[in-house]
């Protein structure tokens, strides 16, 4: 029998979860606008400063720090903000999309914030957002900046991190007050709205360079133009060199290893609990972002840097969430990231492997087809479901795979994400791989499989454990989440054996 308190616990609970579903509803959902938005994008973010203006400026007086690129900017955004946090400096993350719940988005110091706290935050920015909703502009994508500028502002965090949405130079982020611009990889995607060539793409993210305000950029596509617009702006830059900035890379399922060394700081053994290879660049360019910190008179040190990069990685970005089998969860949604995710499962061992697959209708490329049919022995085509964005149908999706596939590889088709969950769990046997991928919404679709939307909420983070109040339990007795492989990982222990030998 409940006691009392526990009554209490458990109410208190539901509104919390009840007042969030009615903010997100109308965050998500009734300020999309499912018509064609005539706007020119290069206009769209016109607007931004008088809705900023309308709300009392939440953005100003909190210095930024700003990240654009194709390919891992989410994953350098914790990781810098995770040395931060780790160096006691109140810290704000912003990041997009989210996974499962909006408030993955309003991150505060290592917690998601409160959902009470997200209802509130919406209904008091109900009546600009109102104001704004006859103008021909995508009122969703500015009301959640806003969102998220007004939450840092009411928690006085003292620096904030901040991923763009799309591009950089037209994004609603690009009113930030900047102390540090990074850009890192830039690949092929969104090609719709960036245009349809690297220097197209990179002319868009490097936008947000601001006049004499120093910049970190990973070096590689792209560069030339980022160089043109330091330039013009008169930014300090700074490049991280794969040939330069580390060195001996050591990766694993287990995780990666590597020595650092930038303009003044050298760190050897560097360890990494985001996995493969490609982490390497990410945390090296949050390196020397904390790197220029430092130098502008902020106390930050190698054991920051050391505590914050075992902390700093994201769910959902090949994350295993379940064993015997193993299970994995990666978002790779253009080629760029499905050839990191190819080359992290080769090197496991030698296993049969089930792939989920779903994409966006505007996110299929050949080279992520190609790369699929390197690893997979069987490939399951689904739909991502997700609000306002279609699907690329499963049907087709498996008629391309059907004629590009081997001998011996079989393709099943089942469009409701979740039966198709179903029918690949019952495929795969304990010494198997089975890896969901193509979408990060895809993935936020299914990961509840493993965390329950609803805990992650009210426990504010995407690692919930059991829940105490109402001694529920959705997840599977095999599941491990990416704080226990950082913990292993810290101290050095080898963790191989609770994969029953697949790797990390």
């Amino acid at each position: 029998m409940r006691s009392d308190q526990e009554y209490r616990a458990g109410n208190a609970r539901e509104r919390s979860w009840q007042a969030y579903l009615e903010a997100n509803t109308y965050l998500n959902q009734g300020l999309i606008r499912t018509g064609e938005i005539k706007t020119p994008y290069e206009q769209r973010s016109t607007m931004m400063p008088s809705v900023l203006a309308a709300c009392g400026h939440p953005e100003q007086n909190i210095p930024a720090i700003h990240i654009a690129g194709t390919s891992g900017k989410g994953t350098t955004a914790m990781m810098i903000a995770e040395i931060l946090r780790a160096a006691g400096i109140r810290t704000g993350l912003h990041i997009s999309p989210y996974l499962q719940v909006s408030t993955e988005k309003i991150w505060i110091d290592g917690s998601y914030i409160p959902g009470q706290a997200y209802s509130d935050l919406v209904n008091d920015l109900r009546p600009v957002f109102e104001e704004f909703r006859p103008l021909d502009l995508p009122l969703h994508g500015m009301a959640g900046v806003i969102t998220a500028l007004e939450a840092f502002r009411r928690a006085r965090v003292e620096l904030m991190v901040f991923e763009t949405g799309v591009g950089g130079r037209y994004d609603f982020t690009n009113f930030l007050e900047t102390m540090l611009s990074v850009i890192t990889k830039i690949g092929y995607d969104h090609q719709h709205t960036l245009g349809r060539t690297i220097t197209a793409i990179a002319r868009h993210k490097a936008g947000i360079i601001k006049p004499h305000t120093p910049v970190v950029a990973l070096a590689g596509c792209g560069i030339r133009q980022i160089r043109a617009e330091a330039r013009t702006q008169h930014a300090p830059l700074v490049l991280v060199r794969p040939s330069r900035t580390f060195g001996r890379v050591h990766s694993s399922l287990e995780g990666t290893v590597f020595d650092y060394h930038g303009e003044h700081w050298h760190l050897p053994a560097i360890k990494l609990s985001a996995r493969g290879p490609f982490q390497v660049e990410n945390a090296s360019l949050a390196i020397a972002t904390v790197e220029l910190l430092a130098r502008r008179g902020y106390q930050l040190g190698a054991d920051h840097v050391r505590q914050g990069l075992l902390r700093g990685f994201l769910p959902g970005r090949i994350e295993i969430v379940q064993t015997q089998p193993t299970v994995v969860l990666d978002g790779a949604h253009n080629p760029d990231k499905m050839v990191n995710l190819i080359r992290y499962l080769e090197l496991g061992p030698k296993q049969k492997k089930v792939i989920l697959c779903g994409v966006l209708a505007t996110k299929l490329k050949r080279t992520m087809i190609d790369q699929l049919l390197r690893v997979a022995d069987v490939i399951i085509t689904t739909e991502p479901e997700v609000y306002a964005k279609d699907p690329f149908p499963a049907r087709e999706l498996a008629r391309i795979l059907l004629k590009k596939a081997g001998n011996g590889q079989v393709i099943l088709c089942e469009p409701s994400p979740r039966a198709a969950l179903e029918l690949a769990l019952h495929t795969i046997r304990p010494d198997d791989l089975m890896v969901v991928t193509g979408s990060l919404y895809l993935v936020g679709n299914l990961r509840s499989h493993w965390y329950p939307d609803r805990e992650v909420l009210l426990q504010r983070t995407s690692y919930p454990v059991r829940n105490t109040v109402n001694k529920s339990d959705n997840t599977p007795p095999n599941s491990l989440c990416n704080a226990d492989i950082c913990q292993q990982f810290e101290e050095g222990t080898s963790i191989k054996d609770r994969f029953g030998g697949s790797g990390n």
